[in-house]
């Protein structure tokens, strides 16, 4: 099942926040240092591949719950090891998107520095 949250509508939607920091950063301001751009910038930095991910965050939730009750219906009728296998494979998709957004992720921000 897909979503409708496109990767190219969320990538529109990051472009936004792309452009608004690349905006601040160019603002003048005179003697005034502005130290919160380099914490929202930070901040961006470990947040935007969360967002870009989510299209396929949203698809992989739908199909886990899709998982859930045909393991259950499954197990129901008796064969445990198919309900086992199913929950398996889903387990597996799931954990390469979380590979893949984690493999983008910035692992420390400059929070509370």
């Amino acid at each position: 099942m897909t979503t409708d949250l496109t990767p190219e509508q969320v990538d529109n939607l990051l472009s936004l926040g792309d452009q608004f920091l690349a905006d601040w950063s160019l603002e003048p301001r005179g003697e005034h240092i502005d130290n919160r751009y380099a914490e929202r910038q930070a901040q961006w930095n470990v947040m935007r591949p969360v967002f870009a991910s989510s299209p396929d965050m949203l698809d992989e939730l739908q199909a886990g719950i899709e998982t859930a009750q045909d393991v259950i219906d499954t197990w129901a009728q008796g064969d445990l090891a198919a309900a086992v296998n199913a929950l398996e494979e889903w387990m597996k998709a799931a954990q390469a998107v979380i590979a893949k957004t984690q493999s983008t992720t910035p692992q420390s921000t400059t929070q509370g520095e």
